[in-house]
C-alpha cells in the first residue's frame, strides 16, 4: 500500500451504508466517514454541535436547531435545513423501518423553519433526546442524491454521497475504497 493509504478490516460486507438501516459497531466506521452528524461526543463523552452551529431549547418539548451554512456535500452542492428534516423525518416513517426509529419514540414534529434552521417538537418531555442526534440517527444525507437514486440508494449500485471528510470511490461485497473528500467542510 502507499504511504498514504490506511487499510482497515472489518468481519462483515457492507451492503449498505443507508443511515436508516446502516448501524452497528463496524458499519458505524464507514458511515460516519462518508456521513456527519448535527452533534458528536468530544472526549470526556459530552455532546457538542457539529453540523449544528447552534441551538435553543425554548421550553421542555421544543428544540431549535441552527444549522451550519458553510457545509457541502461530496458532490459540492450545499447542505440546508432541506436535508437535514429529511433525514430526521425518515426515521419518523414506519414504512421505512429505521433500525434508529425507537430513538424517535417521543418525536411529535420535524420542520423545516428556516433556510438553516430547524425545529423538533417532542410529546413530552424526554432526557433522552440530547444524545439522539449524536448518534447516527442524527447523520444528515442529500434529500436531493436520495430522491434521484431511490432505488438503490445506500447500495453500490444506487451509491452515496454525505458530507464527511471522505467519500466512496469504489465498492464491491469484499472492499469499499475512500478518498479524501475535496469539498470537505471541516
Amino acid at each position: 500500500a502507499d504511504d498514504d493509504t490506511l487499510n482497515i478490516a472489518v468481519s462483515i460486507d457492507f451492503n449498505t451504508v443507508d443511515t436508516l438501516v446502516a448501524y452497528g459497531t463496524e458499519i458505524d466506521i464507514l458511515v460516519n466517514s462518508v456521513t456527519e452528524g448535527l452533534f458528536y461526543y468530544d472526549e470526556n463523552s459530552e455532546v457538542q454541535p457539529f453540523l449544528v452551529s447552534s441551538y435553543t431549547h425554548p421550553d421542555d418539548t421544543t428544540y431549535v436547531y441552527e444549522i451550519r451554512e458553510d457545509v457541502v456535500f461530496s458532490d459540492g452542492t450545499p447542505l440546508d435545513a432541506d436535508d437535514v428534516e429529511f433525514s430526521l423525518n425518515r426515521h419518523l416513517d414506519p414504512d421505512n423501518a429505521s433500525q434508529l426509529g425507537w430513538m424517535f419514540e417521543n418525536v411529535e414534529s420535524i420542520e423545516k423553519t428556516g433556510d438553516y434552521e430547524v425545529t423538533v417538537k417532542l410529546s413530552q418531555p424526554d432526557a433522552s433526546w440530547q444524545y439522539t442526534l449524536a448518534t447516527p440517527a442524527g447523520n444528515v444525507i442529500s434529500k436531493d442524491y436520495y430522491e434521484a437514486h431511490k432505488d438503490g440508494y445506500g447500495t453500490s449500485e444506487g451509491g452515496f454521497i454525505g458530507s464527511g471528510p471522505f467519500v466512496i470511490t469504489s465498492w464491491d461485497t469484499a472492499e469499499i475504497d475512500l478518498e479524501y473528500n475535496e469539498d470537505y467542510w471541516n
